[in-house]
């Protein structure tokens, strides 16, 4: 398995719960689907930048947090 196939795996077991945790943070399923893909792009963006300090978990709901917090301020 490449990179990018192990990059794709790993966020796509953390979609169920990720837009379970983005719907409670925006109280739409709408937004969070929108929350967890905009997510997505940001990991993707991001990737070069992960630097193992934390696990991928982490680092993947700490991007979600921000994006639905400024979410919900607009």
């Amino acid at each position: 398995m490449n990179e990018t196939a192990l990059e794709l795996q790993l966020f796509e077991n953390l979609k169920p719960e990720l837009t379970s945790f983005c719907y409670r943070m925006l109280g739409s399923i709408d937004d969070a689907d929108d929350a967890v893909q905009e997510t997505f792009i940001r990991v993707w963006q991001s990737w070069h930048s992960f630097r193992l300090e934390s696990s991928f978990k982490t680092w993947v709901y700490r991007i979600a947090s921000n994006l639905a917090v400024g979410l919900a301020h607009k």
